[in-house]
């Protein structure tokens, strides 16, 4: 058309999550097609999958063309399920407008999030989401170039539902993700004075980071405060983090730890004032490996307190972000348990290590073991930790702290070092009939072992459960156990 422009419109169709199937056992073979202006491109297909990643980047050119014209366009984006014979069944799709697009800083959507609905109206609400970029570039127009961080919207902290976008075709719900935070124990010592300055904060579904008031130099806090935080349901997020801190004056707050759950399962069954234990590092740093403990990215070595907390969801009209001042609430019964532990053997210990021994964590509760001399890998305690009893919420295995059994190499001048770890949970231990059995110790991220040295393996018994259902303890009797030797051509 004479007088016309030139335009091109690119589309990267990036990854897809939580396809709703179309075939047998709830999955598909999702391929992912886009027209603009009669030109049509399509991804390759994923067999049998909800969640795949596509990376891939369509050009669409335009020449000659009448700028209202081009501009009264869409973009039109479906996911079907592919068939080798029959048609393909749509899964859902999305329309982006030409105009629209073009409008936005940059010219383009980055990166965003878009929900898949069945245009045909077989199937109603989201079915699937899609992870896209749209740019439209007209004449003399350039690309914004982007950074590894611009593409970094999977970083800790980043909600996902600050990037999706929801067609208004779909019906939305309204809620309040509501967190009841009573009180914290057994907090680490993390200022100066051995004290610390605790409070709770939540950031989900796009809104701003929602937090309790600062309690100040306790390491028992009690807050009584609910945040409350609008959900606009179908939400893309999911992951809820909760989030305890030190609050400081003069410089960064410092994280305590995290505590993570679903907001799926939250919608399903509100949880009621329990007792949620939190691990981390044991060091009073902040930065670094430390940080990634308490965030739980790195598995915490160390427990670093409980805190008492309840979740619900809860039908709202217009909510807005808002902390509420609630009433205190008693502890959930309590219960005595027994732990009993029996170390018997070490091998392949590291070398580092001279003389040997176990320390068993529990909580707040610290049981150290006798140290035996490292013969070439191998060490025998043939030692019975003193039975202990512990109290702690009745009926509620995710409220029992892991039982964390570490190796420590003793040190005739100087401070014993940790040099092995490894966490149980309460399922792991739990029963009064367990067998000795071997378990590799993982190298501790704090105090790590030579490049190529191991902690080693420890043969260990451990029984756990109600002290009123604790039969009487059984003499120690040691494992048999036999030299062997591995030869390799």
């Amino acid at each position: 058309m004479a007088g016309g422009q030139d335009f091109q419109v690119q589309v990267h169709i990036v990854e897809a999550r939580d396809l709703k199937g179309r075939e047998s056992g709830g999955v598909s073979d999702p391929v992912c097609t886009v027209t603009v202006h009669g030109k049509k491109e399509h991804t390759a297909v994923h067999k049998r999958t909800m969640n795949c990643v596509f990376d891939h980047l369509m050009f669409f050119q335009y020449t000659e063309m009448d700028e209202a014209e081009f501009l009264a366009g869409t973009v039109n984006i479906a996911v079907y399920d592919a068939n080798a014979i029959r048609r393909n069944v749509l899964i859902g799709a999305f329309t982006f407008g030409l105009e629209d697009t073009y409008r936005q800083e940059g010219h383009e959507f980055y990166r965003r999030w878009v929900a898949l609905t069945d245009t045909t109206g077989a199937f109603e609400g989201v079915q699937g989401y899609l992870k896209v970029s749209v740019v439209v570039l007209g004449p003399n127009d350039r690309q914004v170039p982007h950074t590894e961080e611009d593409d970094s919207d999977e970083a800790e902290g980043v909600d996902l539902q600050k990037l999706v976008l929801t067609p208004p075709s779909i019906k939305t719900e309204e809620y309040y993700l509501v967190i009841g935070a009573y009180r914290a124990e057994d907090l680490p010592k993390l200022d100066q004075l051995g004290s610390c300055d605790p409070f709770v904060s939540c950031e989900f579904a796009g809104n701003p980071v929602c937090k309790t008031k600062v309690m100040k130099k306790t390491l028992t806090p009690t807050w009584n405060q609910e945040l409350r935080i609008p959900v606009i349901v179908p939400t893309m997020s999911d992951r809820i983090v909760v989030k305890l801190w030190d609050w400081d004056q003069q410089t960064e707050n410092d994280l305590i730890s995290c505590i993570k759950f679903r907001w799926s399962e939250v919608l399903e069954k509100p949880t009621g004032p329990t007792w949620y234990p939190m691990y981390g590092t044991d060091s009073t740093d902040s930065d670094g490996i430390h940080r990634k403990m308490n965030e739980g990215i790195v598995e915490g070595t160390a427990y670093r307190g409980r805190v008492l907390l309840s979740l619900k969801a809860e039908r709202a009209e217009a909510p807005v972000l808002q902390v509420k001042d609630i009433g205190g609430v008693s502890n959930p019964p309590i219960d005595s348990y027994t732990l009993r532990l029996d170390v018997y053997h070490g091998s392949e210990v590291s070398k580092m290590s001279d003389r040997t021994y176990v320390v068993a964590r529990m909580g707040p509760n610290v049981f150290k073991g006798k140290a035996e001399k490292n013969q070439r890998g191998l060490v025998s305690w043939h030692y019975a930790f003193d039975e202990a009893k512990m109290s702690f919420p009745q009926n509620a295995p995710s409220s029992i702290p892991d039982l964390m059994l570490q190796f420590y190499d003793k040190e005739r001048l100087g401070k014993d070092e940790r040099f092995g770890y490894v966490r149980l949970s309460t399922s792991e231990i739990t029963g009064w009939d367990n067998e000795p059995r071997w378990i590799n110790m993982n190298v501790d991220p704090l105090h790590p072992v030579g490049k190529e040295d191991v902690p080693g393996s420890l043969l260990f018994r451990a029984n756990f459960g109600p002290s009123s259902t604790a039969p009487p303890r059984k003499p120690l009797q040691v494992p048999q156990t036999g030299s062997y030797e591995l030869r390799a051509h």
